[in-house]
């Protein structure tokens, strides 16, 4: 059995190629639960301390998909070591159930989240989509700006974080990554009202990252 570290992940799992790939496979496992053809039960959520109800906890999450010939099952919790050692996955084989391998999962999921971001927007969003508002400024936010840009010709950005430096860093950052006109706005509105397409991969803020105003 493998037993990969979030390094060896992303040395195999990054970039566009892999971004495109990831939206085919949310896209296939999609068709597969609606059909009926995958098992995808309800998430175990588990109380930290117990019956607390507290933003301590951990949960699992598991699947199986014949068609890949694949299971899996995610285990995590929101505190506690760095977010890279937060999530662990292990796959299996579906025809035998043999272990196949061991996988810090932090960049397995952050890349599986912007790729049903990415699957989203080429469902919904209009073939003609240049621009895109981007709320939020970190590494999921990035991964979420690629998938858009994986399945429409985005031709600018424009990143909001109500932290300078951050957004400052998301735009210089994705840039260069992408090729891409990618500008910091010092409010949300300013990159929502020309935008195309909106992504909004923020943590919990104490109030809205969008009024409903607006």
């Amino acid at each position: 059995m493998l037993i990969l570290s979030e390094a060896d992940v992303r040395a195999v799992y990054s970039g566009q190629e892999a971004m495109r790939d990831a939206i085919t496979a949310i896209a296939g496992a999609e068709r597969a639960t609606a059909a009926g053809e995958a098992s995808v039960p309800p998430q175990t959520h588990l109380d930290y301390p117990l019956g607390s109800g507290s933003r301590k906890y951990a949960r699992i999450q598991a699947s199986m998909l014949p068609a890949a010939d694949a299971g899996a099952a995610r285990l995590y919790t929101p505190a506690g070591g760095t977010a890279n050692e937060r999530e662990i996955v292990v796959l299996w084989r579906y025809e035998d159930l043999n272990f196949e391998a061991l996988m810090f999962g932090g960049w397995i999921n952050v890349m599986r989240t912007a790729a049903a971001c990415g699957l989203a927007t080429d469902l919904l969003a209009r073939k003609d989509a240049r621009t895109v508002a981007i709320i939020g400024a970190g590494r999921q936010a990035r991964r979420q700006l690629s998938a858009v840009c994986a399945v429409r010709p985005i031709r600018q950005a424009l990143v909001y974080s109500p932290t300078l430096e951050h957004r400052e860093a998301f735009a210089a950052e994705m840039r260069t990554e992408l090729d891409l006109d990618v500008v910091a706005v010092p409010s949300p509105q300013q990159a929502l009202e020309p935008a195309d397409v909106i992504c909004a991969a923020t943590r919990r803020p104490s109030a809205p990252a969008v009024p409903s105003s607006w």
